[in-house]
Parts: C-alpha cells; sequence; structure tokens
C-alpha cells in the first residue's frame, strides 16, 4: 500500500495544524569517532546522542469566519467608484465627500441601519457635529455597531481622534490625523469590553479595507492569526506525529518553536512555516 503526505498529522498541545500543505520530520544522531586496535587505517564511529526536528507548512486561517462580519471599505479618491458599508445583508454606499457613519442595530430579530454624513473639509460645523455626535455614541446601544468610512477627502483633527477612540473603543494609535485626501475604514461599539478597529492610508489614490466579526452581541476583532503565528517563536509545545488510519504509529515529544516564517505573495494564499527543535525524546 503507497501512503499518502497527507496521511501523516501533525498536532501542537493536541490540535492538528489545519491547513497543512507540507511537512518533515528529521531524527539525527551524533557520530562519535573511536579508534580500532584491530582496523587503525579506518575511521570507526559509535552513536552518541540523538536529535529531532519538525518543520510544517500551511495556509493561515481565519477562524472567525464563521461569525457576523461588518465589512467597511473607503476610498480616497471620487473616481473609480464608492465607499461602502456592509453587515448582516444590509449595504450602505456613498459617493459624497466626508466621513460616513452607519449605525446597525437589532430589533425584533432584525437588523436596521441609520446613517449620518459630515463634510469636515468644509467643516461649517460638521467638525463639531461629528464631535458630539460621537461623544453621545451616535445615540447607539452597547449592542450596536458603528462603523465609519470616508470619501474622497476630509479632515479627521486630534480631539475627533479622542472622541472615537474614547466612545467607540478604537485604540487611537490606529486613527490618523488628517487634513485633505485619505480613506479611513472604522468599526467600533459603544460598549466599554469591545475591541474596535481602523485601517487609513493618507493620500489620494489610496483605498483601504476594514472587517470585524459580531459575537456576543459585540464587535470583536479576536482572530490576530499572524501576531498569533510568530509569537510562538521560543516557546515549548508538545508534538504528536500520527499516521492516519494507523493508531500505533504515533510518537510525541517536546519541542521548541525555533523559527516561524509567513510568506505573503500576490495573488496566492497567505502561507505560514514553523521550525520546530526537539528537545528530549521523541517516542
Amino acid at each position: 500500500m503507497i501512503l499518502r503526505g497527507e496521511n501523516l498529522m501533525i498536532s501542537v498541545n493536541g490540535s492538528v495544524l489545519a491547513a497543512s500543505k507540507s511537512c518533515s520530520v528529521d531524527v539525527d544522531v551524533e557520530l562519535i569517532k573511536v579508534s580500532s586496535p584491530s582496523g587503525g587505517a579506518w575511521e570507526h564511529s559509535i552513536a552518541g546522542r540523538k536529535s529531532w526536528k519538525v518543520t510544517t507548512n500551511h495556509l493561515l486561517l481565519n477562524i472567525m469566519n464563521k461569525y457576523p462580519m461588518v465589512s467597511v471599505f473607503s476610498r480616497g479618491w471620487y473616481v473609480g467608484g464608492l465607499s461602502s458599508i456592509n453587515f448582516q445583508g444590509i449595504t450602505k454606499t456613498f459617493y459624497t465627500r466626508g466621513i460616513h457613519v452607519v449605525r446597525f442595530y437589532e430589533s425584533d430579530g432584525n437588523w436596521y441601519a441609520t446613517s449620518s454624513s459630515y463634510d469636515t473639509l468644509n467643516d461649517d460645523g460638521d467638525i463639531t457635529s461629528f464631535i458630539n455626535d460621537c461623544t453621545n455614541g451616535f445615540a447607539a446601544n452597547d449592542s450596536d455597531i458603528i462603523a465609519i468610512c470616508t470619501v474622497d477627502a476630509f479632515v479627521l483633527n486630534a480631539e475627533m481622534r479622542t472622541a472615537i477612540s474614547t466612545y467607540l473603543h478604537v485604540p487611537a494609535e490606529q486613527i490618523p490625523l488628517c487634513s485633505l485626501h485619505g480613506a479611513l475604514s472604522l468599526i467600533g461599539s459603544t460598549a466599554s469590553s469591545a475591541s474596535g478597529i481602523c485601517f487609513a492610508g493618507i493620500g489620494q489614490n489610496i483605498s483601504v479595507h476594514a472587517d470585524a466579526y459580531y459575537i456576543n452581541n459585540m464587535i470583536r476583532t479576536l482572530d490576530t492569526p499572524i501576531k498569533t503565528m510568530l509569537q510562538k517563536v521560543g516557546q515549548t509545545f508538545t508534538l504528536q506525529l500520527m499516521l492516519d488510519g494507523y493508531g500505533s504509529d504515533t510518537l510525541h515529544g517536546s519541542a521548541i518553536c525555533k523559527s516561524a516564517k509567513i510568506t505573503a505573495t500576490k495573488s496566492n494564499l497567505l502561507q505560514g512555516s514553523f521550525a520546530w527543535e526537539g528537545t528530549g525524546p521523541l517516542t
């Protein structure tokens, strides 16, 4: 019987590495040179200590995609289309210059949306109105979703940034100041334990996209595939090697995550790889 590559499965701390593309297992032994009374013209060796290592290659997965998702797309210029906000089958699109805010709320099991717009570049009180409305949470309940997109050009000053960070619970360092062309996509909530998110870029030929997830009646951005992967380096894990269909063909041991690598190629899926260095026996 010929075995296939996918029959070999590797688990880390009890969880099989999902979306695995390839893996390799290397077991090595140290050779200690010795002399021989009967063969001095030739090298002789005895086996010393063993070592082992594992490399794994896989796709990066977004484990949060089973939850309802709110998506925001913004453009830093008029030409080429519109900016939009989507959630639960509701789409709001915007063509006019400025900052556009959408509040999604649920009533009797159905979702609805209201929106407001602020031409802060032209001002005429729109900056003050935005700050006041943001301070009041845009009349939202903690279970509501507040999403913001922009079109073309806008002003976002320090006071506006503070209001967004304070009342919509979006990290201030993610929110840039802007006084002309730019694109800003933001998702937040008035709930104090919410985890908001903002993507932004300054410049006319800019577009940005932000996604977040609605879990337990609250916006969250819990999934951090890149951060989670790279922070494994230096930690010790229990690895188990299993051959699918062969219940007795199993090995396990402790290994240190020696390195992690993420490969991003345009028009290809995001890929990651680990190098594990065994510490102790593989039995």
